[in-house]
């Protein structure tokens, strides 16, 4: 059994609260079923368990229960994408839902969460150092995390990642050991990567081949955008259950392919041209049509690269009448764009500004019956593997062809 220092017996003995002595008795058993060297402590949270979608009602009242119990966040903690936005915004949303995430939401508030609503935490303030250990959920912000920063966190659940906000402490196996970061495959990019569609096909393709691996990867440009790395991360988080990766150059860890392996050597698996366009055709699939009634862009969240792109896509155009241009983002992060005038040519050309969640998270058959949307076009990896579990019809492509599909009311590319 796991070593348990006076913190942790006294937080089991209940001294803290009820809540802290079921939390810390989660983290025991986690620690012992995996057999962990130590309960360590974390820097801080990422809460998955944030949206109506994922709590369901158990999870509710769980929440409720902990918030009315007294229980309190000891240490910084972000919220991710809930069921709605929070802002007014009508998506098609069932008041019964809208309530709900309401509810979650106020439950957390009151232990002390910031209220963020993204799953891009990095961008609004939860920037961890290298080498710090958190208790992280949501899979695109733990790849980030483990792979473009260099902190430490595994691929936490609600309740695991509830029970160290509560105690600040995790249980240290898996990816917080250093001896579990060694890469056991190397993916040779051997093309350009320019657009955030490019950098999703490359990591879902590589996750459908090796769903549970610790990939490195060459090849990629030597000045790859953030939105690339994060969209890279996302894509191996969804076909695949990867929780970080490695970039000869770019990433902390990686000086080079020798010492990112470990000394080993590694299968090596080519991604070209071929293997993009074939994954963009495996993730539009489902969609025989060229209509186009809704575009999502957004997925991670949006940074201000990607917003300054799509000013210059959108500049002096219009939406189609018939189509919906969906934009997620943090509301802070909208804040700030609004504050800079990056989001006039945005609403100007009919594009909904959204925050707090995304089509993933949110209950999209309610948005479909309300909005009656059928075919979307996206430039998410993440979200082109999604969208098909509620029924819809999705074009994969570039940044590019989805604003011309907003705009036209026609997939084109």
């Amino acid at each position: 059994m796991v070593k348990l220092l006076d913190i942790h017996k006294r937080m089991l003995d209940g001294e803290f609260g009820e809540p802290v002595r079921q939390s810390m008795e989660i983290i025991a058993q986690l620690a012992d079923f995996w057999e962990a060297p130590d309960i360590i402590p974390v820097r801080s949270v990422h809460m998955p368990g944030a949206a109506a979608k994922t709590a369901r009602r158990a999870g509710r009242k769980y929440i409720r229960w902990a918030a009315d119990s007294g229980g309190r966040f000891c240490t910084p903690t972000t919220l991710n994408t809930g069921s709605a936005d929070l802002t007014g915004i009508d998506m098609g949303i069932q008041p019964g839902t809208m309530a709900q995430q309401l509810e979650i939401t106020d439950s957390y508030q009151r232990m002390g969460a910031i209220e963020c609503h993204t799953c891009t935490p990095y961008m609004v303030g939860n920037l961890p150092r290298f080498g710090e250990h958190l208790a992280w959920g949501e899979s695109s912000a733990v790849v980030f995390a483990n792979s473009i920063l260099g902190a430490r966190t595994n691929r936490e659940g609600g309740p695991a990642a509830l029970a160290s906000a509560l105690t600040g402490f995790t249980a240290g196996y898996g990816l917080h050991l250093k001896k579990n970061r060694a890469a056991t495959v190397h993916a040779s990019v051997d093309c350009p990567l320019s657009d955030v569609s490019e950098f999703g096909a490359a990591g879902y393709f590589l996750a459908k081949l090796f769903p549970d691996a610790l990939p490195v990867f060459t090849g990629l440009p030597e000045q790859s955008p953030m939105f690339g790395l994060k969209s890279m991360g996302a894509a191996l988080a969804s076909s695949g259950s990867i929780a970080m990766f490695h970039a000869i150059g770019l990433t902390p860890e990686a000086p080079t392919l020798e010492m990112t392996a470990g000394g080993k050597k590694l299968e090596t698996v080519h991604i070209g041209k071929k293997e993009l366009e074939e994954t963009g055709q495996f993730l539009s699939r489902t969609n025989d049509s060229t209509e186009i009634d809704c575009v999502f862009l957004g997925c991670p969240h949006l940074d201000f690269e990607e917003v300054l792109l799509l000013t210059k896509l959108l500049a002096g155009r219009k939406v189609h009448p018939d189509v919906s241009l969906w934009l997620y983002a943090a509301n802070s992060f909208w804040s700030s764009c609004e504050r800079s005038g990056l989001t006039r040519p945005l609403r100007d050309s009919g594009a909904m500004l959204l925050s707090d969640t995304c089509p993933s998270i949110s209950i999209f058959s309610e948005i479909m019956e309300s909005k009656g949307f059928r075919s979307a076009a996206t430039n998410s990896a993440k979200q082109a593997h999604y969208l098909p579990v509620w029924g819809m019809k999705v074009h994969f492509g570039s940044t590019s062809a989805c604003i011309e599909a907003a705009v036209t009311g026609k997939w084109k590319h």
